[in-house]
């Protein structure tokens, strides 16, 4: 059975956690977003790739004849362009399966972060300030009680209190 110190210090871990999962959500969420952009780009190249194989093809009529396994002189221009449209689609779908591995990771950090932020948004709002100043940005006691206007010991005190209010909640969870 764990003693209140070792509660204190895994409830203290979690608050660690969390603020570093919310930074990974961040990075995760533009990698998505960057990721998203591209397909479009992609899918829209292949688009214009195919229009203008489309036209191109309205507008010769050559085929491919292969002469001893070489093209003859009359070697059809669309070729090229089908195959680069078939290495984009390729490419997409690889974007594809990117962008649903990064949708997979972010909705899991999303439910791993959502009981301690609902915690956190029922503490004070100095509460609320001095658990980001020292789990988030990791702040000293003393920067933190000048920035909260508070006692170097009026801080630490806070900090205990918003621990177990931590503690209490997510075991309140279960």
């Amino acid at each position: 059975m764990c003693n209140q110190q070792d509660i204190f210090r895994q409830t203290e871990g979690k608050l660690y956690w969390f603020y570093e999962a919310e930074r990974k959500l961040e990075l995760l969420k533009a990698k998505a977003n960057r990721t998203h952009d591209n397909r479009l780009k992609l899918m829209f190249l292949r688009n214009e790739y195919r229009e203008a194989c489309a036209y191109q093809g309205a507008k010769t009529q050559y085929v491919a004849e292969r002469v001893q396994g070489k093209k003859s002189i009359y070697s059809n221009p669309i070729e090229p362009a089908m195959e680069a449209a078939h290495e984009l689609d390729l490419e997409i779908l690889l974007l594809w399966e990117r962008m649903l591995n990064l949708e997979n990771r972010i909705d899991k950090y999303e439910q791993d972060i959502l009981a301690i932020k609902h915690a956190i948004s029922y503490l004070a709002k100095t509460d609320q300030q001095i658990c980001q100043y020292k789990y988030k940005h990791k702040m000293s006691f003393d920067d933190i009680a000048k920035a909260v206007s508070m006692s170097k010991s009026g801080v630490r005190h806070r900090r205990r209190k918003i621990v177990a209010f931590v503690y209490n909640y997510l075991n309140e969870m279960i």
